[in-house]
C-alpha cells in the first residue's frame, strides 16, 4: 500500500480507536476517492475518523447545491462551492484538523490511483476508468459502493484475485442505460449512503488487518455487500 512511516501525535479524538488490530499510528495512508457525493463525501469522514494522518487523492469537479443537503456531506454554508473543498471544511469544523485532500478534477482515462482506492461514482464510465487504472498497479483493493434508492451494494477487488476480477469486469459491462433511474422526489438519503460509506469503511480496515497482521486471524473481506432497507436485510457474496 502507499505507505510513510512517520513520528505522529495521535489526536484525542482517535484515542478511542487506538486498541483495534487496524489502526495505525506511525503510517500515513494515502487513498483515492472517485467522486464526492452521496457515498463519497460520508465515507472522507469516516476515514478521518479511523486513520491518525490520512492523505487523499480525490477526483470531482463538480460544486455543491441545495439539493445536495438532503444526502451528501458538508456544511450548507458551502452551497455553490467546489465539492472536494466543501468537504475539507467539513472535515475541519468536526475534527479540529485538516485531513488532506488533493485534487479537483474529472477522472479521465490514465489518471492516477493509489494501491487503495473507492470508486463512488455515478456512471459506469468513470468507474471503468478507475478500475482500469487501479488494475494496472497490480497491488491493493479497488472498493465500489453504488446506491439505488434504499438499496446499496458495494464490491471489493482485491489485486490478484482472478474471480474477484473477472466478476467485476462483468458487472462493469452494464452501461448507464441499463440502470433504471429514479424520479426526482426518489433521490439518495442520508441514512442509505451513509450505509454504504460505512461498508467501505469496514472493509478497508478488515484489508488493512489482514495486511498488517496477517498471523493473526483474517479479516472478511467478502467481493459484494449488498444491502435492502425494504426487507430489512444485508447479504455477503465471496470469490
Amino acid at each position: 500500500m502507499d505507505i510513510q512511516e512517520v513520528d505522529l501525535d495521535i489526536a484525542p479524538r482517535l484515542m478511542g480507536v487506538k486498541g483495534y488490530r487496524w489502526f495505525v499510528s506511525k503510517k500515513i495512508i494515502m487513498v483515492t476517492i472517485g467522486g464526492m457525493g452521496s457515498i463519497s463525501s460520508w465515507l472522507t469522514l469516516l476515514l478521518s475518523r479511523t486513520i491518525p494522518k490520512l492523505g487523499i487523492v480525490a477526483y470531482d469537479f463538480d460544486h455543491f447545491d441545495e439539493r445536495n443537503a438532503g444526502g451528501q456531506f458538508f456544511l450548507y454554508e458551502d452551497v455553490g462551492k467546489n465539492k472536494i473543498e466543501a468537504v475539507n471544511r467539513a472535515l475541519v469544523a468536526l475534527n479540529g484538523e485538516e485531513t488532506y485532500i488533493i485534487g479537483n478534477s474529472k477522472f479521465e482515462e490514465g489518471s492516477e490511483v493509489t494501491d487503495v482506492t473507492f470508486s463512488g461514482f455515478d456512471n459506469i464510465e468513470a468507474r471503468v476508468n478507475m478500475f482500469n487504472s487501479w488494475l494496472k498497479k497490480e497491488k491493493g483493493i479497488f472498493i465500489d459502493g453504488r446506491i439505488y434508492k434504499e438499496n446499496y451494494q458495494v464490491y471489493a477487488v482485491q489485486a490478484g484475485n482472478i474471480a474477484q476480477i473477472e466478476a467485476y469486469q462483468e458487472i462493469l459491462k452494464k452501461t448507464d442505460i441499463d440502470i433504471p433511474d429514479t424520479d426526482c422526489t426518489t433521490r439518495n438519503t442520508t441514512f442509505i449512503a451513509m450505509g454504504a460509506a460505512e461498508k467501505m469503511t469496514t472493509l478497508f480496515l478488515n484489508y488493512l488487518e489482514n495486511k498488517l497482521d496477517p498471523e493473526f486471524s483474517p479479516a472478511v473481506v467478502p467481493f459484494k455487500y449488498e444491502w435492502s432497507a425494504q426487507s430489512f436485510t444485508g447479504n455477503s457474496f465471496y470469490l
